[in-house]
């Protein structure tokens, strides 16, 4: 009888397996679950949970729709995560803390009044500490390794702006510099460009 027993609770021990959670894809052996896609559906719904900067070309309305751009969407912030733990990016929960101040400071509120804002954008505070993480480590990256590594010349703004306006025509105000230099030998000007 206890034999019966304990092989019908090892039986249905066994039987009772559940599937817990989908590897979706893989991004550099890092996978993106089925958990992670039904969330990003979720915060889509919220003001400011999605990173706009990361869908490129891709709408919101597209996000929200589109599976193939929703799975796009978590591997480009997966590999920039990858990014950020290599480059040593991280930013600390103090720094996450002295954020939410200077945000009340800059809003001219308080810290409790600030923390019953996001309550009411559907946040608890602890999510919004983890998209704010996410949105300062993001923007480090972006800083450290695109906007302080693009060097654009005047001479490159100008040009771009001729090609994608053809129909540009330099106004009157608009001059060529030459210069002029005197020759006190020769006692006349000698101009050039």
């Amino acid at each position: 009888m206890i034999f019966n027993l304990v092989f019908s609770f090892l039986f249905s021990f066994v039987s009772a397996k559940t599937l817990v959670d989908k590897a979706v894809v893989v991004v550099n052996s890092e996978p993106i679950l089925q958990s992670e896609l039904q969330t990003l559906i979720g915060r889509t719904k919220k003001e400011g949970g999605v990173d706009e900067l990361l869908l490129f070309e891709d709408s919101m309305a597209k996000l929200k729709a589109d599976r193939k751009t929703q799975i796009d969407f978590l591997i480009k912030e997966k590999l920039i995560g990858t990014e950020i733990r290599r480059l040593g990016l991280g930013i600390s929960d103090e720094k996450v803390n002295s954020e939410m101040g200077a945000m009340a400071n800059r809003n001219q509120v308080s810290r409790e009044q600030l923390e019953s804002m996001i309550k009411r954008q559907g946040y608890t505070i602890d999510e919004y500490k983890v998209l704010l993480k996410a949105r300062l480590e993001r923007q480090a990256f972006f800083e450290s390794e695109i906007i302080g590594k693009l060097r654009i010349t005047d001479e490159d703004a100008y040009s771009e702006f001729r090609n994608t306006n053809p129909n540009f025509k330099e106004n009157v105000s608009s001059f060529k510099l030459g210069q002029i230099f005197f020759d006190p030998k020769r006692g006349g000007i000698v101009t050039g460009k």
